[in-house]
């Protein structure tokens, strides 16, 4: 018989695996959805399909300008359920760049609306939906940019961020149609020549855990070179 056994001891050389308490879902892009004109209505109201994953968030990215007169925007719905706004960044009174954000929207067509403090001009607006996002505190970090200085031929923003976090970000200018993203950034939307120079785009990238600089470049300007834009890190679940 052996009699130094102890039933049910647990062995000291059990190891849990690494981050197995902080374990995170990876952010999955759903899809996109866009409308854009020189004259666009107030409200402006476009269809969103939303798919069928878990742990939804809808992100809206209002792209208003040039028009001189510092159009905002006051509310955007979705099959009448509020946004809330992430940031707004203005270059004066001519281009606005807002993000806006609904947790957990429904499954299939929403309705988005866009409602405008002033009578609109050119503007391009859409919506990414995403899975995979914390639905208490979807957004760590939030922050915006803006330049109104002549011969300015890039425009960023730099913002924090943790590992896996889902970067998305809004860009508006009185840029030509030649306009690109930088480093990692994958273009979702982006819309050139409203008019004959307002540049408009949205664009997304996966958080490093260090501060990122989200940033578009342009060989052509037209005019001067205002922009104005904003970025989000959004939460996985």
């Amino acid at each position: 018989m052996i009699s130094n056994f102890v039933p049910w001891q647990l062995s000291t050389n059990i190891r849990i695996p690494p981050n197995l308490s902080t374990a995170v879902h990876q952010i999955i892009y759903d899809t996109g959805s866009l409308i854009s004109g020189v004259s666009l209505p107030n409200p402006s109201m476009w269809n969103h399909n939303v798919g069928s994953g878990n742990n939804r968030l809808l992100f809206c990215v209002l792209c208003i300008g040039v028009s001189g007169n510092g159009t905002s925007g006051s509310s955007v719905t979705s099959n009448g359920l509020p946004f809330t706004r992430s940031w707004i960044g203005k270059d004066g009174n001519w281009s606005t760049s807002e993000g806006w954000y609904l947790i957990n929207p429904d499954i299939g067509n929403n309705r988005i609306t866009a409602s405008y403090n002033d009578i609109n001009n050119k503007a391009a607006v859409g919506a990414i939906s995403l899975f995979e996002v914390d639905q208490i505190n979807p957004i760590r970090y939030s922050t915006s940019s803006f330049s109104t200085n002549t011969g300015t031929y890039t425009g960023s923003v730099s913002i924090s961020s943790s590992l896996n976090d889902f970067m998305v970000s809004g860009f508006v200018s009185d840029w030509n149609n030649d306009f690109n993203p930088q480093g990692n950034n994958i273009t979702r939307w982006k819309v050139a020549g409203l008019g004959s120079d307002q540049a408009n785009a949205l664009s997304t990238d996966i958080g490093t855990g260090n501060v990122m600089t989200m940033s578009w470049t342009s060989s052509i300007l037209v005019g001067g070179s205002n922009y104005a834009m904003g970025a989000v890190s959004v939460i996985p679940a």
